[in-house]
């Protein structure tokens, strides 16, 4: 996350590339902190975000923390996950969900809430309606 070195800084001190900096970024940017990203990194933590919401297997933070519960309860949904039923069936799985995996799940739950852009459920299904009657 090179375009964020200065952010890193700035609000995550303490940091450091083997740890998660992408985390603490997107935290602060859902948070209601009024203090923005610079726009180099808000424009690479927006894509990071659309990879993910595009294919839940594009974050391998999630991946890494949730390996246990998606081997034991959502192995069927992760070959392929064009319709975001990977994700859906760890989110079913929260209640049980601890630490980081838990962690993670929320953080994705929060961003989609925090611009549908994020959601591909949302986008699929009223992305045209979106476009006609909303300013973005």
């Amino acid at each position: 996350v090179s375009a964020c070195a200065e952010d890193l800084v700035r609000y995550c001190p303490g940091f450091h590339a083997d740890k998660d900096d992408y985390g603490c970024l997107q935290s602060h940017m859902i948070s209601d902190d009024k203090e923005t990203l610079t726009p180099d990194c808000e424009k690479e933590m927006d894509y990071h975000a659309q990879l993910v919401a595009a294919d839940v297997r594009n974050d391998y933070r999630l991946m890494r923390a949730c390996k246990d519960v998606i081997h034991s309860s959502c192995y069927d949904h992760l070959k392929a996950d064009e319709h975001g039923e990977l994700l859906g069936c760890i989110v079913l799985q929260k209640p049980k969900l601890k630490g980081s995996c838990l962690k993670h799940v929320t953080d994705l739950q929060l961003i989609s809430l925090h611009d549908f852009k994020f959601n591909k459920e949302f986008v699929d299904a009223c992305n045209g309606a979106v476009q006609t009657h909303c300013k973005i």
